[in-house]
């Protein structure tokens, strides 16, 4: 309340709206996208601009703008700073000269123009920082063909001065990769590679393989699959001597792929029964029970094992087979099956028509073997069994135990008159009944205002809370950001760092009772300095709110966005510890 006075006590000094483009990038290169910001200070009303076309160059907008305000008193006059900044991420196709024109925004009714910016555009050397490869040991594929592939990646160590940068801290700074079918699970390790000058270059690879199923004729290309990098450009020691990244590079590659080409299955010698299935398969079946009469049911169980995908493997048509459905009744669904190992398991009901079938006979798989380039059928081994007549029963036979169980029942049944067991005397009743005690009469009397007074001081401690909002707003901080940041495992890596950097401004503008807005960014920093908070928790919140930028800005990968929300989680448990 008194900050409020004596900000109302002193003259305000308003500054006039300015708009200003902003790049950070010391290099611009090839196909590597910057980000561009539009800065509009001391404003009342702001439209969002729109960013001009840009010959060989692509735009795409960041941020739909991110406010902020400052507050400064000088010599008795008190400014009002209020920022708006638009982010935009431009990728140049060419190299040369690269004219980014001027940005109209309209401020406060006024139309304001930022000053166009001339950058040069340097030819990219991300080969040598960056590659990536896929290859096969097989250069031809059948449609539905299950093939081993293994992705590649390679980065060139990091360099800050005499020290390099190691395997697991280049593996972190992945961002914005799009790795396609490949698994997450990375074997590192190292290679040389000869540059064109001739000499050996040291790289660290990552190598993730999965078994991959081509799905339409063609080249295999892997179009989805994207590499991006925060590539380490500048390094800077901070107050405990650790090094940090202060400039990157943001590259991206798309790998190169191992000419292969998928062909589509031949349609000659294709079996009518033939559902898609391509490798190599096995199939067993095994029936439950094996002695059985005429109707009874039989449970099959047919499992298929290969080499081909079996996650996906289409069940057999039992129906179809005729040697089956001349001697079993089989129903016309089609089977759910499911992974038992490594085989597939489907699961079937059948019933013998007649009394002299002897054996269950086999079950036919077709599938096409693209290594013998034809089609086959894998069979099952004929099943053993035992069927006998069903028995049939007389109706003249039954009636006999039918009229002389009717004739028991009836025995057995004697007619009521009234309600039978009932007491109805009154002395009876009386002798019945507990007589009243006196701490019986107390409970039932001394209970309902017992009550009362609970409920009426539970109402009235509830209503002093409630008129203390500051207060109310201080104590649950804690709470709801600790809520807030457990919800943020739903959200991609991007959102997610945005998410922890909202957190953290509305974690400390609950502390203070202040708009979160003035606690956005690097602003939180200058605030916890000001209030003489512990060097370890401005550090790390200083580190925290870095990774959110860099993730916000090159993106990052799930595990390094679990690793932010983990850091701002020790950030609030030690800003608890301070009195803010």
């Amino acid at each position: 309340m008194p900050l409020l006075m004596l900000a109302l006590a002193v003259p305000s000094l308003r500054a006039q709206p300015s708009a200003e483009l902003r790049i950070e990038q010391r290099a611009v290169y090839v196909n590597e996208p910057f980000v561009v910001e539009v800065r509009v200070e001391n404003f009342e009303q702001c439209e969002r601009p729109t960013f001009p076309t840009i010959d060989d160059c692509t735009v795409r907008q960041l941020t739909a703008g991110a406010d902020s305000s400052q507050v400064l008193i000088i010599n008795g006059r008190m400014r009002r700073t209020r920022t708006r900044t638009y982010q935009y991420e431009l990728t140049p196709a060419k190299a040369g000269e690269l004219v980014i024109p001027a940005v109209s925004v309209n401020v406060d009714g006024k139309t304001l123009e930022t000053k166009p910016r001339r950058l040069t555009v340097h030819r990219s050397d991300v080969d040598e920082l960056l590659w990536a490869e896929i290859t096969c040991d097989r250069t031809k594929l059948y449609v539905g063909q299950q093939a081993p592939f293994t992705l590649t990646v390679g980065v060139k160590p990091a360099e800050a001065g005499r020290y390099t940068l190691r395997e697991r801290e280049m593996r972190g700074r992945f961002g914005g990769s799009n790795f396609g079918p490949f698994p997450a699970e990375v074997n590192i390790g190292q290679t040389q590679r000869t540059m064109p000058d001739g000499s050996r270059q040291l790289y660290y690879t990552y190598e993730m393989s999965t078994d991959y199923v081509a799905d339409r004729p063609g080249t295999l290309t892997f179009d989805d699959v994207v590499i991006g990098m925060s590539y380490p450009t500048r390094f800077e020691r901070d107050m405990f001597l650790d090094l940090r990244v202060v400039g990157s590079r943001r590259l991206r590659v798309r790998p190169k792929v191992s000419p292969i080409d998928v062909l589509p299955l031949p349609a000659e010698g294709r079996p009518a029964d033939f559902n898609g299935a391509v490798g190599r398969y096995h199939i067993s079946v095994t029936a439950q029970p094996i002695s059985v009469r005429v109707g009874d049911p039989i449970e099959l169980t047919i499992d298929i094992s290969g080499d081909g995908p079996l996650e996906t493997l289409a069940p057999p048509d039992l129906t179809t087979q005729t040697k089956l459905t001349e001697s079993f009744r089989v129903p016309g669904e089609t089977l759910a099956g499911e992974l038992v190992g490594r085989r597939r398991r489907f699961k079937q009901v059948i019933r013998a028509k007649r009394a002299n079938v002897t054996e269950i006979p086999p079950i036919e798989y077709s599938y096409f073997d693209p290594e013998r380039e034809q089609y086959a059928i894998a069979a099952s081994e004929p099943i053993p069994l035992s069927v006998s007549a069903a028995e049939l029963l007389d109706m003249a036979d039954l009636t006999p135990v039918i009229l002389s169980a009717a004739k028991n029942l009836a025995a057995g049944l004697k007619p009521l008159r009234g309600l039978r067991g009932n007491e109805t005397s009154e002395a009876a009743l009386l002798a019945s009944v507990q007589p009243i005690g006196m701490t019986q009469v107390l409970l039932a009397a001394g209970t309902p205002a017992l009550a009362f007074f609970v409920f009426w001081g539970c109402g009235a401690i509830g209503q002093v809370r409630r008129r203390n909002p500051v207060r109310r707003r201080r104590q649950a901080a804690l709470r709801n950001a600790r809520q807030r940041l457990s919800q943020t495992r739903t959200l991609p890596p991007r959102d997610l760092a945005r998410e922890v950097t909202a957190v953290l401004a509305g974690y400390l503008a609950d502390r203070v009772n202040e708009p979160a807005a003035r606690f956005t960014g690097r602003a939180a920093i200058d605030f916890l300095q000001q209030r003489g908070v512990r060097p370890e928790l401005r550090e790390r919140w200083s580190k925290v709110i870095e990774r959110c930028e860099l993730a916000s800005y090159g993106g990052t990968t799930e595990s390094d966005a679990e690793s932010i929300a983990e850091q701002a989680r020790a950030c609030l448990t030690l800003a608890e510890e301070e009195r803010l």
